[in-house]
């Protein structure tokens, strides 16, 4: 039996740096880059290994043991958009599964995140006098380009970063 080994966090700080503010953040679909929403909140996709491996056996004798998956699922993205009545049309040019397609997130240090996604939910909020009318959508990232391949999200940090 091999013992964990111990390690030292290094100050990432070195090569890398942090974002310091989420101003400004921002989502193009490249089938239509002047969307009509404007983004308020924008919660980027996750990275997920899902549910762990159970590998248990009546030979443990003290820890239930596990693995990690090898497939990586990507969650939704989030955000929360002002919005007006043309917002429905353009919207139903990047919605559902025909309409999976190319979005790029900006991010405020100059990174991106390309993807292929579309757009599942557009759901309007209350709206309410002396507030501007808000909308929260989704999107469901499908790691798959028009043609079916498996094509995972693109990474981009900001040159200096």
């Amino acid at each position: 039996m091999t013992a964990p080994t111990t390690s030292v966090r290094v100050n990432p700080s070195s090569t890398h740096t942090h974002m310091v503010d989420g101003f400004s953040t921002k989502l193009s679909p490249e089938a239509a880059p002047s969307i009509a929403f404007w983004e308020r909140t924008v919660t980027p996709m996750s990275l997920d290994t899902e549910e762990k491996i159970p590998l248990t056996t009546m030979f443990q004798t003290l820890y239930r043991t596990f693995a990690g998956r090898k497939l990586l699922t990507v969650g939704d993205l989030k955000a929360t958009v002002f919005w007006y009545v043309g917002t429905y049309t353009h919207v139903e040019d990047v919605m559902g599964e025909s309409n999976n397609g190319s979005w790029t997130l900006s991010l405020p240090d100059g990174g991106t995140i390309d993807f292929y996604a579309f757009l599942k939910s557009f759901t309007p909020k209350d709206n309410e006098e002396g507030k501007v009318p808000e909308a929260d959508i989704e999107l469901v990232v499908t790691n798959r380009d028009s043609d079916g391949n498996e094509v995972g999200p693109v990474f981009t940090p900001a040159s200096g970063t």
